[in-house]
């Protein structure tokens, strides 16, 4: 279930599909592929679940990651259908059939998001780029949408508890404008900029800041934003110092057999089409879905699928993902929103950056995965209910 905005998770899983069956199947069989675009409309979302469960008879869904989930996601956890997907929305941290590619240790209950409706998050990321490229004055945008304003309260906290100043725009998802804020961003001299929009608002934002000749040391966008697009779409201003934190390498790495194997098949089975990393992530969601249906032989079962993930110790993709690990859900904590901010985890990420000699995704981490292991933890509330 994908609209037009989520079409590289589809090519991915297209490619990886035609892959495994020129590759005589699995077990013997052939993967059949079935789709259906929701055009991100709620109603819509629940037609495509109900068609594909009770229709076309689906074992999961892969590489799911539609903005109006909510519209099938009670029903899909009620059919007990596996989700493994890529978590635009919070049903990856509320349901238990829901997997998503960077997984949480939340109890997913069903009823509530995270921890009791409490998301937990860690600061290395914004560490990193402190330490790396010495900023201190950050902004951030988010649109006037929930599941925007939740990431962007994240992105915000962490960037305070690293000892940065933050100043967050809230912009207007159905027209979003930035020219004021680019001028304010210029008075208070911001040195990193993050958000939680979509590629098309990116380039809005790059555009206005080109027109006042406002640069940064680091344009920081989500995974969203990592395609080949960038290369065209996106002014010099910005193309500069765009970086895209993940748990992923970039789909660039052709030295990783894994990623030079994907890109083959991309290149093979999606002809002409521009690469991103979540068409890598889909199929490396599918390999994960592979690696299961290997082993369970002629009798593959949803529940037999879960156990194994819960069992599952650390997925790497075969050296492409920092190490997806689903454990045994933790008890849900009681009480009002914690904040964790006095203790100190492991964080583990890749940061990729556009480098614009060789017109492609380039490590900037340098080591994968880059680790700091004291990291703050910290919790804000979950305002995107995944319902």
């Amino acid at each position: 279930m994908l609209g037009d905005a989520f079409a590289p998770a589809a090519r991915g899983m297209r490619a990886w599909t035609a892959a495994i069956n020129a590759a005589g199947g699995i077990n013997g069989r052939k993967v059949i592929l079935k789709t259906c675009d929701d055009r991100e409309d709620r109603a819509r979302d629940l037609a495509c679940a109900q068609q594909l469960v009770e229709q076309d008879k689906v074992f999961a869904l892969v590489g799911d990651n539609t903005r109006s989930h909510g519209g099938s996601a009670q029903y899909l956890n009620d059919h007990g259908v596996p989700v493994l997907g890529l978590p635009i929305t919070n049903s990856f941290s509320r349901y238990p059939h829901f997997w998503s590619v960077y997984p949480q240790g939340y109890p997913r209950d069903g009823t509530h998001v995270g921890n009791n409706g409490n998301l937990e998050y860690t600061s290395g990321i914004y560490r990193w780029f402190k330490q790396n490229l010495g900023v201190t004055e950050a902004a951030v945008f988010e649109y006037d949408i929930n599941e925007s304003k939740q990431a962007g309260d994240g992105f915000a906290k962490g960037m305070e508890l690293e000892g940065m100043h933050v100043t967050s725009y809230t912009v207007s998802f159905a027209a979003p404008s930035f020219d004021q804020a680019v001028a304010d961003m210029q008075r208070r001299g911001v040195q990193i900029i993050l958000d939680a929009m979509d590629d098309g608002a990116n380039r809005k934002l790059c555009d206005s800041m080109q027109r006042r000749s406002f640069t940064v040391k680091a344009k920081v966008s989500t995974v969203v934003s990592m395609g080949d697009n960038v290369a065209d779409s996106y002014n010099d201003t910005c193309k500069a110092s765009v970086y895209i934190p993940s748990q992923s390498l970039p789909y660039s790495l052709t030295s990783v057999p894994e990623i030079a194997k994907f890109r083959a098949a991309y290149a093979k089975y999606q002809p002409g089409l521009p690469l991103h990393q979540w068409a890598l992530e889909t199929w490396d969601l599918g390999q994960l879905l592979a690696s299961y249906l290997n082993k369970a032989g002629a009798a593959p079962t949803r529940k037999g699928f879960e156990s194994y993930m819960l069992a599952l110790h650390v997925y790497s993709a075969n050296g492409t993902m920092v190490g997806m690990q689903w454990a045994s859900p933790p008890r849900s904590r009681s009480g009002a929103v914690q904040d964790y901010s006095q203790t100190h985890v492991e964080d583990c990420f890749e940061i990729a950056h556009f480098d614009i000699a060789k017109n492609q995704w380039a490590e900037a981490t340098g080591k994968f995965p880059f680790c700091y292991p004291d990291a703050f933890q910290f919790a804000t509330p979950a305002l995107e209910q995944g319902n």
